[in-house]
């Protein structure tokens, strides 16, 4: 059975050290690239760089040494994924594609089991996995997801132990074959969840924490049927300080889950050495955009950008696609939350939660962290001192249109996410416009505020 780091999933961005910033409370300026030729003519400039939270402070020791090893390793990083062909290509595997979650929760210490659920509803029911179809191969179509269902399994090991991935493995075995679990079939993916304490062993080869913040595998039954599953090890104490993410421990959970559920979709039979869709030198559809953007979010969840042939980019859905997941789920699925939670935010803005260019704002969404994202636009509303981030990715040489309309004051800037994790703004057109051809493609970050710090009603719409 071959193995390599990249297939681990995310065990390489560790050992490379790639993510090391610290989530805290202080905010502190984001540092900014140096700006290609490109981003020059776009009209990209050095100014005005975007505050966000969830960095380490300033006054921590080693905090600047630490930032220029971070930005050297990530330089060096980003050269050398420009100079391999990114591009995935088909080698002959099956593909998930109606998939359905089954969460696994180790024992009842596993963190995050309320909250699980609805992740896995929301964003498996939406357009992260509408643009996916550009993987289509051998007459199997990838659609939408869907949550099957958890088992809490109190029988395995207890906390402070090491599992191994074999182990992992029989338990599922025991598990289908009890009826404890829906049965195996070419759509079931099983994601284990695991306390804190427990140290996954990959039978020798690379331990959670220290080699790999988590992955995807796959054994085959008796009966010739093959079995999906990912591992989460908890991502808190030996996993935390930034090794696997710079966010909340829920959103990096969220984060790394949406890197092995997309990879064990597009390539979900590597445990037995046989691949899908893959890329010698970069791995899998995650792997190729790990911890080279800071992420998006979907219906409220924090998730993966993944790597996109079409598009040429690492992004978290197609040009325009979240006025499906925000405007369809935000009109329909989170019509209860939108209608109801952002009704008295949206509501007395756009009328009861309505919004006809897309979707409504989720609060909180005043950093990069909790940005909301967007298709076609956004519907939101100033509280007093209030601002609000959104974003959306555009393939390279895509023309962008970003207009601010508001009932007050607000005003609109636009940052690109540069290719080592930094912000630059983007020049206005006007103060509540920016009209450019994007040299570069990739995520765009909007951000609406008041120069008077005053409550106002405002769409954003491209």
């Amino acid at each position: 059975m071959k193995l390599t780091a990249v297939r681990i999933g995310i065990a390489s961005a560790i050992v490379a050290g790639l993510a090391v910033t610290i989530s805290c409370s202080s905010p502190a300026p984001l540092q900014e690239d140096a700006l290609s030729a490109d981003e020059q003519a776009e009209g990209i400039q050095k100014s005005d760089v975007l505050i966000a939270r969830g960095y380490l402070p300033l006054n921590r020791p080693g905090y600047k040494a630490k930032v220029a090893r971070v930005a050297k390793e990530r330089a060096e990083t980003a050269a050398q994924v420009t100079a391999d062909a990114r591009d995935l290509t088909y080698r002959g595997g099956n593909l998930i594609q109606n998939g359905k979650v089954v969460a696994v929760y180790w024992n009842a210490q596993v963190q995050f089991q309320s909250q699980l659920p609805d992740y896995f509803r929301q964003v498996g029911n939406s357009p992260y996995f509408d643009w996916l179809t550009e993987y289509n191969a051998n007459g199997q179509s990838i659609g939408r997801a869907s949550y099957a269902g958890s088992f809490l399994d109190n029988q395995p090991g207890t906390p402070g132990s090491t599992v191994t991935n074999k182990q992992i493995g029989v338990e599922l075995e025991r598990l289908i074959a009890a009826g404890s679990v829906p049965t195996a079939d070419n759509d079931t993916l099983y994601m284990f969840y695991f306390p804190p304490g427990v140290t996954i062993d990959l039978d020798g080869q690379a331990t959670s924490c220290t080699q790999f913040c988590a992955y995807h595998y796959t054994y085959t039954r008796s009966n010739g049927q093959n079995v999906y599953y990912g591992v989460m090890p908890d991502l808190g104490g030996a996993c935390g300080g930034g090794g696997c993410g710079p966010n909340s421990q829920f959103d990096n959970t969220t984060l790394i889950s949406s890197h092995e559920w997309i990879e064990a979709t597009t390539d979900p039979e590597v445990g037995i050495n046989v691949l899908s869709w893959y890329n010698d030198s970069n791995g899998e559809i995650g792997d190729i955009c790990a911890w080279v953007g800071p992420g998006g979010r979907v219906n409220g969840y924090l998730v993966q950008e993944e790597w996109s042939n079409k598009a040429g980019a690492c992004i978290v859905t197609a040009s325009g696609g979240d006025g499906g997941t925000d405007g369809g789920n935000d009109g329909g699925t989170d019509g209860g939350t939108d209608g109801g939670t952002d009704g008295g935010t949206d509501g007395g803005t756009d009328g009861g939660g309505a919004c006809d260019v897309g979707s409504n704002e989720n609060e909180p969404n005043d950093d990069y962290n909790t940005a909301d994202t967007f298709g076609t636009g956004i519907c939101g509303a100033l509280t007093a001192g209030d601002r609000d981030l959104a974003t959306f990715t555009v393939a390279k040489g895509a023309n962008y249109d970003v207009v601010l309309s508001a009932s007050g004051d607000a005003n609109l800037k636009l940052y690109h996410l540069g290719a080592n994790g930094k912000l630059n703004r983007v020049q206005n057109t006007t103060p509540t416009e920016v009209k450019h051809r994007s040299s570069t493609g990739g995520t765009y970050v909007s951000v609406v505020s008041s120069a008077a710090k005053k409550a106002q009603s405002y769409t954003v719409t491209r």
